[in-house]
């Protein structure tokens, strides 16, 4: 398995002097995104964030917000694009997704929290029980089917991403 810094370095080396690519979506369309890219949050602060949030971060993920505190991919005309938080905005969020979806979640998805969005679909989250149980199925998308994202860890799931140009690749047969 690649780690996340080999993998954003691909699409890095994809992308033209304006953080852009053209790709090709569903039914032939091809369109420009563009794609931001945060600096890294401090390990310091990020140590203390973990500590006083209690959050459990998969060692990717960790990897991630150290190179780069948040980031929106494939964004384009039509979509603001599929955002990865800042770890700082995770608590606020995880308290506004408790309150929307607390009553609707299975007893497995209790212990999650959201690492970012797909425009007009859902929070993409972590299920840090699946995490602490080595189960390599953690990722998840809370949309109104609480859907499963296949056996994803966080780099399975950010590589899958890019190399499908940001579809939602759990859903091909």
């Amino acid at each position: 398995m690649h780690n996340v810094t080999e993998i954003l370095l691909g699409l890095k080396n994809r992308l033209d002097s304006s953080k852009r690519l053209l790709i090709q979506a569903t039914h032939g369309n091809v369109h420009w995104t563009r794609f931001t890219f945060n600096p890294p949050i401090p390990v310091k602060e990020l140590d203390r964030l973990v500590n006083k949030e209690n959050l459990i971060l998969p060692e990717g993920y960790k990897e991630f917000l150290l190179l780069h505190n948040g980031v929106y991919l494939f964004e384009d005309e039509y979509s603001a694009g599929i955002a990865l938080y800042k770890a700082q905005d995770i608590p606020n969020r995880l308290k506004q997704f408790q309150y929307n979806f607390g009553p609707y979640l299975t007893e497995d998805n209790r212990g999650s929290y959201p690492i970012g969005s797909y425009p007009n679909i859902g929070e993409i989250m972590i299920n840090y029980n699946y995490f602490k149980e080595g189960r390599k199925d953690y990722m998840w998308i809370a949309d109104d089917q609480m859907s499963k994202m296949g056996q994803n860890t966080f780099e399975s799931w950010l590589d899958k991403l890019i190399v499908s140009q940001g579809s939602f690749f759990w859903e091909w047969n």
